[in-house]
Parts: C-alpha cells; sequence; structure tokens
C-alpha cells in the first residue's frame, strides 16, 4: 500500500527539478520585452541611460534653437574673418564697436556699453544688456548696432570687424625673459622706465635671480632721492661701489647707521624679504602708505604685528604695497626675487598698481 506515496514523492521531486531549470534556463533573458522580470543590471545600465538620452534629446534642441537663432541675428551684419586679431590693452584702453564687430575676452575686467541696437551674446544665446562683459563670451554687435569696451583691468581680447582702438597701449619690456604673458611684465618695464631698475644685461632682467643687501640699500636710496629732488644724481663710489649709497641712506634716515659697519660678505649677501621691506620702508614717508586694505593685527599667517619689522610689513600689505602669497603668507626668511622687487618698486612709485588684499 505505501507504492503510491512514494510514486508521488518522486514526481513531486522531478517536477520541482524540472522547475529549477527552466527558471535557469530563462535567467538570462530576463529584464528583455519578452520577460516581464527587470534585472537590477538593466535597470542601472540600458534602462537608464535610454532615459537619459530621451531626456536630453528635446533640451539639447531646443538650446540649438536658441544659440542658432542668436547667432544669426548677430550675423545679419557680416563679420569678416580675415580682420580676426588678439589684443592686449591697459586700464583705461578703449575699443569701439561697430556693425558686425565681434569680441571676445579671453581674461581681465572690461565692461561693454551699447549705444545703438543691440549686441548679442551668442555663448549665452540672448541679446547682451551691458555691463561687466563675461570672460570666455563671445559679443556680436547686430545690424545697425555700436558698442564700446572700456578696460578697467589690463585685459586679453580676441576681436574681428570693425573695431577701432583708442588708448591702453602696454608698453612691451626688452628683456628676453620678461614675457607679457608673466604676472611681472608690467611692473618690470614700470620699474625700469622710472629709472630705479635695470637689467643684468641690456637683454635680460633674471627675474628669478636675488637681490644683495648693498644692492637693495642702493635702490632705496636711489628711490628716497627720486622723490625728494625729482632725479637721481647718487654715483657710486670709487672705492666700495655701494658705500656712497649707504652713506646716503644713512644720512638721510633710510636706513640705520649700523648698516655702515657690515661687512663685505653681509652686503654681498642676498637680502631677505622680510628685510628688504624693512630698508624700504624707510625710502619714502610714512604718508605714502597710506591704508587702502583691511588686514587685521597678526592676520599675515607668518607674521606676527610684534615681530621684527613686523609694523612695516604690516603697514605695506594695508596699502596694497604687498600681497603676500595665494594663501597671504609674506615668507619673510626666504629671498627676496628680483621679479618681486620690481612690483614693489612700481606699486610704491605710482599708487594706481597698488593691490587690494583683505586678511582677518
Amino acid at each position: 500500500m505505501r507504492k503510491p506515496v512514494v510514486i508521488t514523492i518522486i514526481v513531486l521531486a522531478l517536477a520541482l527539478a524540472i522547475g529549477i531549470t527552466v527558471l535557469a534556463l530563462n535567467r538570462d533573458s530576463a529584464g528583455t520585452s519578452d520577460d516581464p522580470l527587470v534585472t537590477r543590471s538593466y535597470a542601472a545600465g540600458e534602462y537608464s541611460q535610454q532615459v537619459i538620452s530621451d531626456a536630453a534629446a528635446p533640451i539639447d534642441s531646443t538650446l540649438t534653437g536658441v544659440y542658432d537663432a542668436a547667432l544669426a541675428s548677430a550675423q545679419e551684419a557680416s563679420v569678416p574673418a580675415d580682420t580676426t586679431a588678439a589684443r592686449t590693452l591697459a586700464k583705461g584702453g578703449v575699443m569701439d564697436l561697430g556693425e558686425g564687430a565681434s569680441v571676445t575676452m579671453v581674461s581681465g575686467t572690461a565692461s561693454i556699453k551699447i549705444s545703438a541696437g543691440t549686441v548679442s551674446d551668442v555663448t549665452d544665446g540672448k541679446a547682451a544688456s551691458g555691463g561687466e562683459m563675461a570672460a570666455n563670451h563671445r559679443y556680436i554687435v547686430c545690424a545697425g548696432g555700436k558698442a564700446q569696451v572700456s578696460v578697467e583691468k589690463k585685459a586679453v581680447f580676441i576681436t574681428s570687424g570693425s573695431v577701432t582702438v583708442t588708448g591702453g597701449t602696454v608698453p612691451s619690456s626688452n628683456f628676453k625673459d620678461v614675457k607679457p604673458t608673466d604676472w611681472f611684465h608690467d611692473y618690470v618695464v614700470s620699474a625700469v622706465e622710472s629709472g630705479l631698475v635695470n637689467g643684468t644685461t641690456p637683454t635680460t632682467y633674471s627675474p628669478n635671480g636675488s637681490l644683495t643687501l648693498a644692492e637693495a640699500i642702493k635702490l632705496a636710496a636711489c628711490m628716497h632721492q627720486l622723490y625728494a629732488d625729482g632725479k637721481v644724481t647718487l654715483t657710486a663710489d670709487k672705492d666700495i661701489w655701494y658705500m656712497s649709497y649707504v652713506r646716503y641712506a644713512v644720512s638721510e634716515g633710510v636706513i640705520e647707521g649700523s648698516y655702515a659697519g657690515k661687512t663685505t660678505k653681509e652686503y654681498k649677501s642676498p637680502v631677505t624679504r622680510q628685510e628688504f621691506a624693512h630698508i624700504f620702508y624707510g625710502a619714502l614717508p610714512e604718508s605714502q602708505y597710506a591704508a587702502i586694505n583691511s588686514v587685521a593685527d597678526d592676520a599675515i599667517p607668518d607674521v606676527k604685528s610684534s615681530s621684527a619689522y613686523g609694523g612695516e610689513i604690516y603697514a605695506f600689505y594695508k596699502a596694497g604695497i604687498l600681497t603676500g602669497d595665494s594663501t597671504g603668507k609674506f615668507n619673510p626668511s626666504s629671498n627676496i626675487k628680483r621679479s618681486e622687487v620690481a612690483a614693489i618698486v612700481a606699486r610704491m612709485m605710482d599708487s594706481t598698481l597698488r593691490q587690494s588684499v583683505t586678511l582677518k
């Protein structure tokens, strides 16, 4: 009487085994149109990418249409391709843009004023409203339009079409190792034009070179005389070239009398940034160091207000003569570079070159 039970169990076992096999065979087809089961890999892969693609298509189409419409409107004035030029203008430079002119500001700060018609910002795909220009945006003056670009901080432009430039000439350096793209280029030019700074040779400035203590004193002495008398008449000593400058600087209160007792080795050694600041602080009267920046006491990360020469360093930061590195550090013990010397000299002699910095 037990045989039917055994047979039943065997049949159930076979059915279960066949079902498992079928599921195993069908597993790979899960997530297809033939199988409603959606696998995790299908949902995260092919399906999600298709959803993104479907959503992006109409957006791209709409933006492309807006851009093309703006560009077509701007190009009614026809921008001549053969007039394309790169221009570098200093602060105060002006560009008058006529019908069909195109301008892109690569770097710097400038504003655009629309005096007639429409100027299209084809990068944004809409009409420009005037005001500060956006970097790397292309502006095109539409048919019947006129505009003017005013440079507020040295800027580089790519222009084409009807463009007339007034002012803003950037003087160039005659030194092979001072390129227009170098941050110190304009400072070197300004410092050399003042008659206070020279190259190491007629064709090289050596921007990464250091300055000796003797050279720093000479430079400070000449700066003081230029400010006080309007010209420099100091000349080198016939025996020890720098001693005439040392004597003058001591007598005028630019430096302390103790400097006259320095050894030859000390005079010929590179001057540190903190001692350079100390020496140069005495080159001009304190009235020339009016504060334009907010710099709290002890805010310079590596200079305490109470440290040696700290008061003078902080005064230079507040006056915009010094700015420090990207973190505000002054690096007081490192040797000063000739590129940095040019920047300090230029900012001391021309207050319009002074920089903004805030340290709290």
